[in-house]
């Protein structure tokens, strides 16, 4: 987001200015009538103790993500507004080609890998130390530490994965504490790759309409 957008500008009685603040922006709205100043915060892709995010060419990150430290992102990522990515460990955070991580959610962990073609639904915790590609995890999941998923997992909502388990390729798991029911099928398979497609092509036009 720039201030020529033309939206931003025809607010009446308003003054826009930009400000660059390590790697950040500060827009610096002035409002004449009431004589007040409101300050917002965008580009928030973070250095931390002199690592920054390494962030692929095609994926999208918005505005309102706040991304730090060491972490990777892939080709073709996206990731959603709310998100917080904290890279404060020396192993690095990977977020594999093609994954979304939806609104709300938390990735943090000591050396964590989301494989490639990941879904992250919304208000996740991802503390874990591998998602295995293909894998979807359903709203208000919670992916504990020293956890591994296999591939094509999938995890319903309001699972809880407990530290240190580990989940074989194509598990259907739910519940609190989360249990392992039966084997993924082909169909949901399908469903989940469908899913994560979709997700592509939304975030690029998120991405090529600027936001």
């Amino acid at each position: 987001m720039v201030c020529s957008d033309r939206s931003l500008q025809s607010r009446r009685n308003r003054t826009c200015r930009t400000t660059p603040v390590s790697s950040a922006i500060i827009y610096d709205w002035r409002d004449r009538a009431a004589n007040t100043q409101i300050f917002w915060r965008t580009d928030l892709i973070r250095t931390l103790e002199g690592v920054t995010p390494k962030v692929a060419d095609t994926a999208w990150v918005s505005e309102f993500a706040y991304v730090v430290g060491n972490v990777e992102i892939g080709e073709y990522a996206s990731i959603w507004p709310g998100v917080t990515i904290r890279g404060d460990s020396p192993k690095t955070i990977v977020i594999g080609d093609y994954v979304n991580i939806q609104e709300g959610s938390v990735i943090h962990g000591d050396g964590l890998t989301i494989e490639e073609r990941v879904s992250v639904g919304h208000s996740v915790v991802v503390h874990c130390d591998l998602v295995g590609r293909g894998s979807l995890l359903g709203n208000n999941c919670t992916v504990l530490n020293r956890v591994t998923l296999g591939e094509n997992c999938l995890i319903a909502a309001n699972t809880v994965v407990l530290g240190g388990t580990q989940v074989p390729a194509r598990s259907f798991m739910t519940g609190a504490p989360g249990q392992v029911k039966r084997e993924v099928t082909d169909k949901q398979i399908a469903q989940m790759a469908h899913t994560n497609e979709e997700l592509v092509k939304r975030a690029k036009s998120f991405k090529d309409s600027g936001l």
